[in-house]
């Protein structure tokens, strides 16, 4: 088979190599037009694009061109600019985006660097690539604006070019059209010297990329803004970064370094992105301004910012003056994600010199921090770190696949630093952190910054936690105070909100405003299975305030104050000291309901209240042994207080060389103890006391306890006191739920019962299988168990009745019938009302007839059928037919009545000469129906 031929010249391949590069050349040279009076001029000088001419006004230099493109190699060279010149403004004219890739740099007629501001406006889009560099004297802007509007109200428009009209005043706007182009920087490039060498400003070398002078700006502003791989750097200056998409001017205001945009006039914004390791920085160095060197000013406005790949935002501090702030606005989102070779993406702000480092200004709607990125302040020397103020409208997340406390909002001190931590301040909808980390930490003698939340709900979940904390020995800074402020808030899975001390510093307070609050677990493995410490303890999510293992500092406060409290799967709220420091109070006030239950998995710890000096009773580990610090008390105030299923509420001291425990206080209205254990144990020392008060009902059922024992067999420990006020003490007698206040080698304490009714629980010498009151010692004396129990006046609230209560004459219906016939019958009843047998007071004395007769209800049985009715009950025994018969179409009134000798009551109608104080009750032929009076 014939294949076709192909053949080309090597005369043909070259002519099409020289039209393709010649074609590139073309797209990518510089190129004047004539728009302005005085029309730029480009030449080539080696590898030099020159550019001269323009027109002037004052102080003001105008350059227009069709096109601006610079290629990898080449300079775009501004020369012969008159020293008098502050502003150097150019346009692109054309329909091409302008390539930058090589060098644009600004020179005098002498060949030094010119100190103006050089503007670079092409609304068609502009990139930067990996090669492209900045050599200018003044700041640098490059925009995507249709125009640039002036003071006096003059344009010089990339548009209408033929419009333009030259002013001497000074640039206050930029105007934006519907479609601006989009801004790309990929530069990575270091200026180098002739000699190769990387060129010194100020004696000092500084990264690639896109930079200026110190103390100047260096900004991109225009549709989507994308920083790949990219840099822009100047020491102690300013950075803008904006992204507009919708028409309107950005403003544009005079500042010591330069410019400063606002975005008022803008509906609509765009997205900024920093990705594959792209960085923007104004670190100030030592070298600048004699030694000053703050760091400068970052502003970033977009509709969306992401940054991903270890890119990051930052500014350091190396001198005396103080950081300026990094200001992040972005109408929809702020996604920050990844790290890369130990960098993590973010926002940063740290001072290693005396001057403080700047504060980290975040606005948006929603804040995502994930997998390794962060955002942080941090002091290495004598200065304050920045302040961390973030609003997020919708929620700030904090969340990593998998445990990385390197994710999450930082404030902190270096090991060496003296500085004071910033603090950090949050406003959002939700505020979730899921194997992340939210907190302030100082290393030092510096003082921890606090961290203040405001949110709809907070979320803390797995490795997630939320802390203080105070690292340092010696002068050691306390750690800052965290205050909460939400609807609800939520731990799951060892989720924690902590204050710790790990040396001498205080920790700080914790303060929890919530509607409700619902905590439960503790840390689990990827298997499902509870994390354990060396030790083989558990770690509870909850929240925690105390001093660790040999820190001598002491623990903080923790307040909650709620409307509902639940605690459940080993969670807690505790303050604790491992230490020497001694531990603080934990105070809780639910206004509707605590309610603890369960314990952790495999039943490892308990769910709890706790304000406890080295553990539990029968936790024995380390830290337990080297705990030595007194135990906080514990305050609790609710209405329906509840603690079951092995949970507990513990005031407990257990190494015999601790100082002691605090008091537990309850205030509860009802009390249900289910399984539940309230325990002030200690091993040494006096024991701690509980005070239980304001109670309706304490229900103990299912082994419960109340207890203050105190000692062990080898080590001394009176016990403590208990006090409980409650109307009602209840309790099953067959389910061993105690009430305890016993010792072993030393006194035992007392147990003072304010109650209205003890059921089901009662004093013994010795616990036994069944519900007791104990208060026992061993070796020691026993305890007083006292009984307060209210003096009840029985005659208190009854009223005194008259011998004649009622005149009995008007209860007798006239129209009552006597006889045999079934209507006469059914319609005849006889009621008696009286006192039943009672005296008629209590103080009365009753006399040997005297009857007490029972209430009681007559049951209610039908009515016969008239051709079955019962026979007539007899008045009067042996009364004939015929008598009965003469008598029965009219009845008399009764005046008395006599008992015969078989014990029948006889009316008669005349009055017996004898009455008696209380009688037997008298049957009606009818209905015998007896109301009683007390």
């Amino acid at each position: 088979m014939i294949q076709p031929a192909c053949v080309i010249s090597r005369g043909a391949i070259g002519l099409l190599i020289w039209m393709l590069w010649g074609s590139n050349l073309a797209l990518s040279q510089v190129v004047g037009d004539t728009t302005l009076p005085r029309p730029s001029q480009v030449g080539n000088q080696g590898n030099a694009l020159v550019i001269t001419d323009g027109t002037e006004a004052g102080t003001n230099l105008f350059h227009s061109f069709r096109e601006f493109s610079v290629p990898n190699g080449r300079t775009a060279s501004f020369r012969g600019v008159d020293p008098a010149i502050t502003h150097i403004f150019s346009r692109v004219t054309g329909s091409r985006i302008s390539r930058i890739d090589g060098t644009i740099e600004v020179l005098r007629s002498d060949g030094s660097l010119s100190a103006a501001n050089l503007f670079l406006l092409n609304p068609n889009g502009i990139v930067f690539g990996r090669n492209a560099s900045l050599n200018v004297g003044g700041s640098f802007l490059a925009t995507t604006a249709n125009r640039i509007n002036f003071a006096d109200g003059t344009p010089f428009s990339a548009v209408t070019p033929q419009l333009a009209l030259l002013t001497i005043s000074l640039p206050v706007g930029l105007q934006f059209g519907r479609n601006p182009g989009n801004i790309v920087n990929r530069s990575t490039q270091v200026i180098r010297d002739t000699q190769g060498n990387p060129a010194l400003f100020d004696g000092e070398s500084y990264p690639g990329g896109l930079q200026v002078r110190p103390d100047r700006t260096v900004a991109l502003v225009g549709g989507n803004v994308d920083l790949l791989g990219g840099y822009l750097f100047t020491a102690s200056g300013r950075i803008e970064l904006g992204s507009v998409i919708s028409p309107g001017q950005v403003s544009l205001s005079t500042i010591d370094e330069g410019w400063r945009l606002g975005y008022e006039g803008i509906q609509k914004f765009g997205r900024i992105r920093l990705s594959q390791g792209g960085s923007v920085d104004t670190s100030g160095s030592i070298a600048v301004d004699a030694g000053v060197g703050g760091g400068g000013a970052i502003q970033i406005q977009a509709g969306q910012v992401s940054l991903t790949d270890g890119s990051q935002i930052l500014s350091v501090t190396e001198g005396t003056a103080s950081g300026q702030r990094l200001s992040i606005h972005a109408i929809d989102s702020i996604t920050l994600s990844g790290i890369v070779s130990g960098i993590n993406s973010g926002f940063s702000t740290t001072t290693v010199g005396s001057g403080n480092a700047g504060d980290v200004l975040v606005s948006t709607r929603s804040l995502i921090i994930q997998d390794g990125a962060s955002v942080n302040s941090i002091t290495n020397a004598n200065g304050k770190s920045g302040s961390l103020n973030i609003r997020a409208s919708d929620a700030v997340i904090l969340d990593s696949a998998q445990p990385n406390f390197g994710t999450g909002l930082v404030t902190q001190t270096g090991s060496d630093a003296s500085g004071n931590v910033g603090d950090i301040r949050i406003r959002t909808g939700r505020l979730m952190i899921r194997n992340a980390s939210l907190g302030s930490l100082t290393l030092s003698s510096g003082r921890g910054g606090d961290v203040s939340i405001q949110a709809q709900s907070i979320d803390i979940l797995g490795n997630g936690l939320l802390y203080s904390q105070t690292q340092g020995n010696g002068v050691a800074g306390r750690a800052g105070n965290i205050t909460l402020q939400t609807q609800q808030l939520r731990s799951q899975e060892g989720g924690a909100i902590s204050s710790t001390t790990f040396g001498s510093g205080r920790a700080g307070d914790i303060t929890v405003k919530a509607t409700d609050i619902a905590m439960a677990g503790i840390l689990l493995l990827s298997n499902g299975q509870p994390q354990l410490s060396p030790e083989g303890l558990t770690f509870p999510g909850g929240i925690f305030s105390g001093p660790d293992v040999r820190a001598i500092g002491n623990g903080g406060q923790i307040l909650v104050e709620t409307q509902r409290l639940r605690l459940s799967g080993g969670a807690v709220l505790q303050t604790n000291t491992y230490g020497s420091g001694a531990a603080g109070n934990l105070t809780v006030r639910a206004r509707e309901a605590i309610e603890i239950s369960g314990t952790a998995p495999n039943a490892l710890s308990p769910t709890g209240l706790l304000a406890v000096s080295g553990g539990l009773p029968g936790q024995n580990f380390r830290a337990v042994r080297q705990a030595t610090g007194a135990g906080g008390n514990l305050n609790i105030t609710t209405r329906q207080f509840t603690v079951r299923e092995g949970a507990v509420v513990a005031v407990s001291s257990i190494n015999p060389q601790a100082t002691g425990a605090g008091r537990l206080q309850i205030r509860a209205q009802n009390i249900l103890l289910d399984r539940g254990l309230v325990d002030a144990q200690t091993e040494s020392g006096s024991g701690a006391n509980i005070d239980i008060r304001q109670a309706e009902v304490l229900l103990l059922r299912r082994n419960s306890a109340i207890t203050t024992s105190a000692g062990t067999e080898s080590g001394g420990g009176t016990g403590g006191n208990i006090d409980i006020q409650s109307n009602f003490i209840l309790a099953n007698p067959d389910e061993n739920s105690d009430i305890t206040a016993n010792a072993i080698r030393e006194n035992a304490g007392n147990i003072t019962l304010n109650e209205k009714a003890l059921i089901g629980i009662a004093p013994q010498e010795q616990q036994t299988i069944e519900s007791d009151i104990t208060a026992s010692s061993e070796f020691g004396n026993s305890g007083v168990i006292s009984f307060n129990t209210p003096r009840i006046d029985p005659t208190r609230g009854l009223v005194a009745l008259a011998s004649d209560p009622v005149d009995a004459s008007q209860l007798i219906d006239r129209q009552c019938t006597a006889g045999n016939e079934p209507a006469q019958r059914l319609a005849s009843e006889f009621v008696m009302s009286g006192r039943g047998g009672l005296p008629p007071s209590p103080t009365d004395l009753g006399t040997t007839q005297a009857v007490l007769t029972d209430w009681a209800t007559l049951d209610a049985k039908p009515v016969p059928p008239a051709n079955r009715l019962p026979p007539p009950v007899a008045f009067r025994e042996g009364v004939s037919e015929a008598d009965r018969s003469s008598h029965a179409g009219t009845i008399a009134e009764a005046q008395g009545w006599v008992i015969d000798k078989s014990g029948v009551v006889i009316l008669t109608t005349q009055a017996t000469g004898r009455s008696y104080p209380s009688e037997l009750a008298p049957a009606c032929a009818a209905q015998l129906s007896q109301t009683h009076h007390p």
